[in-house]
């Protein structure tokens, strides 16, 4: 079965204390720029947890999983330094799932050399992904921050959002149009949605806490 998704990826539980978002500062949104690290904080011993929801197409949604998303270590590839980040299972997936990821002048840039988020680049095209004969997906910044509200709390978010065309032939429900990744200052990723290709149905996974490895 096809599916598309977008994710940043993931974790298995340890003991640690998590933070939420009443104890997050005021962030500076009055720049055209920010750090990266702020909205994806790249640190051994990170994590974040999340409830995985379907969401069928009378708008009722049902948990189907809880996921999580770890950073275990760093590893060298070409001379060039990552962190390697973790998932229990990928989104939309039951299989374990890893990558490597960096912080590039402002892009995470992923071990292939994809870009996967920016805070510094709010006009281009960061990303093509196609599935020959099904789909075009389109990532871009979005400039304008949104609150998004998820069981962790409500933070205002940056969007790493991809335009979504389909081949003809699947054009058989009426797909969402995009799918989207929000990541909090101070946080890291909140919020993701992602769809069938063959079926009327989409899923959120949606941020429940996390600890930052810095913080006590």
């Amino acid at each position: 079965m096809k599916f598309l998704f977008i994710s940043l990826t993931a974790l298995t539980i340890v003991s640690c204390t998590s933070q939420n978002e009443t104890s997050l500062p005021e962030y500076n949104w009055n720049r055209d720029t920010y750090p990266l690290t702020d909205f994806i904080p790249l640190q051994v011993g990170n994590y974040w947890i999340y409830n995985t929801y379907m969401i069928d197409s009378s708008g009722k949604d049902s948990l189907i999983n809880i996921d999580s998303v770890y950073i275990s270590s760093k590893e060298t590839q070409n001379g060039i330094e990552y962190f390697v980040l973790n998932e229990n299972h990928g989104f939309g997936s039951d299989e374990p799932y890893s990558r490597l990821v960096r912080d590039s002048s402002g892009y995470l840039e992923y071990g292939n050399g994809a870009i996967g988020f920016s805070t510094c680049n709010f006009t281009d095209t960061l990303r093509v992904v196609v599935d020959e004969g099904v789909s075009r997906a389109t990532y871009k910044m979005e400039r304008e921050p949104e609150e998004i509200t998820v069981p962790a709390g409500k933070f205002k978010c940056l969007n790493y959002k991809a335009t979504i065309t389909f081949d003809p032939f699947f054009n058989f429900w009426k797909h969402p149009d995009f799918y989207c990744n929000y990541y909090a200052p101070g946080v890291g990723k909140v919020k993701s949605t992602a769809f069938y290709v063959s079926k009327p149905i989409t899923l959120e996974r949606r941020l429940i806490r996390f600890h930052l490895a810095g913080n006590i």
